[in-house]
């Protein structure tokens, strides 16, 4: 049986506490997209980027995350330059570019243990918005990131969860997943989709027993609080954003 644990809260008092293989996710572009809670501009997108690494690279052998716009792939390269990097051909699109059109993004790839005999091209469709969230990535999407970089038995944990796609490939993989995000509703949205994607092998998920106290950056000490009923731990009072 694949387990999930699904955190409503900010990723920087969360991530610290937790451990997995690679972290795949998908932060907010910094386009106004509406994710509720904050402003989703690029100032928001370049306040996350640093503990997003940081955390991720304490945390795990391996980050991945698409680049988003061309501004915050440019500031990335210059500030916080990745390991490698990973071209996800959408196919013909109609997003417009200097050049025409925009057909692939960059995947960033950070971490210290990253060599897993992967190409550094793959092909996957994007996702209708038609699950509840503005710009969801599709299964194939995250299947080939968690397939490639992960094992069978291994987590995977997604700061940004969105609408859960990442958990989705993890129950079809037999991957452990946690997932992380400041919205409430798309935590919902998540957690069915997550306990469908297989209904024959699912029963309940485990619940951690403490949470952490939120310092600057969310590594702070632990306190015994016993979660209650729900499938999601509670760290409501954070902000984060969700890709």
């Amino acid at each position: 049986m694949q387990t999930f644990e699904i955190y409503h809260g900010d990723f920087r008092q969360i991530l610290n506490g937790l451990a997995g293989k690679a972290v795949i996710t998908d932060p907010p572009y910094g386009v106004g997209l509406d994710y509720g809670g904050f402003v989703d501009s690029v100032e928001y997108v370049q306040s996350i980027i640093p503990p997003l690494i940081e955390m991720s690279n304490r945390i795990a052998d391996v980050l991945l995350f698409p680049s988003g716009q061309y501004e915050i792939e440019k500031w990335i390269f210059q500030n916080y330059p990745p390991r490698w990097r990973i071209c996800w051909y959408k196919g013909a699109q109609s997003t417009a570019s200097v050049i025409g059109f925009s057909d692939w993004e960059m995947i960033f790839v950070y971490g210290n243990n990253i060599y897993n005999f992967a190409h550094d091209y793959f092909f996957a469709k994007t996702a209708p918005a038609d699950n509840g969230h503005p710009c969801p990535k599709s299964v194939a999407w995250a299947r080939w990131l968690v397939e490639k970089f992960t094992n069978p038995g291994d987590t995977v944990i997604d700061p940004f969860m969105g609408s859960g796609t990442t958990g989705v490939a993890c129950m079809e993989l037999g991957r452990k997943f946690i997932g992380i995000d400041q919205s409430e509703k798309f935590c919902k949205i998540a957690e069915n989709r997550i306990k469908n994607a297989q209904p024959a092998l699912f029963t309940t998920m485990r619940q951690p027993n403490t949470r952490l106290q939120p310092t600057a950056y969310g590594a702070g000490g632990q306190s015994k609080i016993p979660l209650q009923g729900s499938l999601f731990a509670d760290e409501s009072s954070a902000k984060n954003g969700g890709g």
